[in-house]
């Protein structure tokens, strides 16, 4: 059961920033508002400060971008940003800044430091570092209350920020905080507006409770013997659309004591014909999808048993899942711990379309 959040702070995008510099032997990519930019130019280091190509950053975000005597203007509703190349000094409507380093050009791009762009354009910007043992790149992500156009599709996305702190005091005065951070998705364009603006509403609606429920917990274990700060993180991103549905992958992080947290992982499909949010129910004609959904699970789960706990000796149902299409396989997710142990991470099934083609329905296929 959730406990209703009462929002004590509201930001559409505040000047909050949090970057950890790159790593420069990965490739790192830039999502705004969930969607992967495309650039001819990579993110560097440079002075321990996050460099990133200003044109392509500041005309997602629809900005104007000029140049005058060696030095870039960035204009943005009302926000006017000034700076010259091999300078660490900035000007932000008239007032003077100073930058972590100086702008430079490399391959003919003009390259400024995110930190410094994201604080002034009043984005919320995230950083994910890569694995490189398996080439896992970095992850920059950026939202913005702007719309950015989603590819292959006439849609574009803005995002709203959320936060909430709230303070448990026990009989000695003991503080327990409790924290809630975490970001919307917001659709623009769908062609029926009540459905647009309902979409929306369930996408508030859902990061809501899952950010409720670290507030639950915490009530719960705040006690003598079982005290810890609480958490919960999370944003968002898409994948890649397939027959005109649109996996939005809604990511976050809880902390509710112990030796680590745990991540949390949920998709909503959207589909731009029905203009609604899908369930698993809704892609498929035959009533028994579940069986036989759990009979592909299975088989494959037989291929890896070593990756399962000792007591799962097969699995049984579909609660608590996920499921989205990629490359031509539906692929079912559970959370950690559902199915195996915490170092496992999430358990994916990724079942060939082909072979559950015959209850799928065609539009689906």
């Amino acid at each position: 059961m959730f406990k209703k959040i009462i929002l004590t702070a509201f930001f559409i995008f505040t000047c909050v920033s949090l970057i950890v510099p790159v790593q420069a032997a990965l490739n790192t990519v830039i999502y705004i508002n969930g969607i992967e930019i495309e650039s001819d130019t990579e993110p560097v280091l440079k002075n321990d400060s996050n460099f990133v190509p200003i044109r392509v950053i500041a005309e997602t975000l629809n900005c104007t971008v000029d140049y005058k005597d060696n030095t870039v203007i960035i204009k943005k509703d009302g926000i006017t940003i000034e700076m010259k190349i091999n300078d660490q000094i900035a000007i932000v409507n008239g007032k003077t800044k100073n930058l972590p380093a100086a702008p430079f050009i490399t391959n003919n791009r003009t390259m400024v430091p995110l930190r410094f762009i994201s604080e002034n354009l009043n984005c919320q910007v995230l950083y994910s570092p890569g694995y490189e043992a398996d080439g896992t790149p970095n992850h920059v992500k950026i939202y913005s209350t702007a719309q950015v156009a989603l590819k292959s599709s006439n849609l574009s996305i803005s995002s709203k920020y959320f936060t909430h702190y709230e303070e448990f005091k026990d009989e000695e005065m003991d503080v327990v905080s409790v924290s809630a951070n975490y970001i919307v998705p917001q659709f623009h364009g769908l062609k029926d507006k009540a459905s647009e603006d309902a979409i929306n509403s369930e996408l508030s609606v859902a990061v809501d409770e899952a950010a409720a429920e670290i507030f639950q917990v915490a009530e719960e274990m705040n006690t003598e013997e079982y005290k810890y700060n609480y958490s919960y993180d999370q944003d968002f991103f898409f994948l890649d659309t397939r027959n005109n549905v649109i996996p939005i992958l809604i990511s976050g992080y809880y902390y509710s004591g112990g030796a680590h947290g745990t991540p949390y992982e949920t998709i909503l499909n959207l589909d731009l014909n029905k203009s609604a949010i899908l369930e698993l129910s809704d892609i498929f004609a035959d009533k028994n999808y579940e069986q036989v959904l759990i009979k592909e699970m299975n088989d494959l789960r037989a291929e890896n048993p070593e990756y399962y706990n000792e007591d799962v000796s097969e699995v049984e149902n579909l609660d608590n899942t996920s499921f989205y299409f990629w490359n031509d396989k539906l692929v079912i997710f559970y959370q950690p711990y559902d199915l195996a142990p915490y170092v496992y991470g999430f358990i994916e099934f990724e079942i060939p379309v082909e072979s559950i083609s015959d209850i799928l329905k065609p539009e689906y296929r």
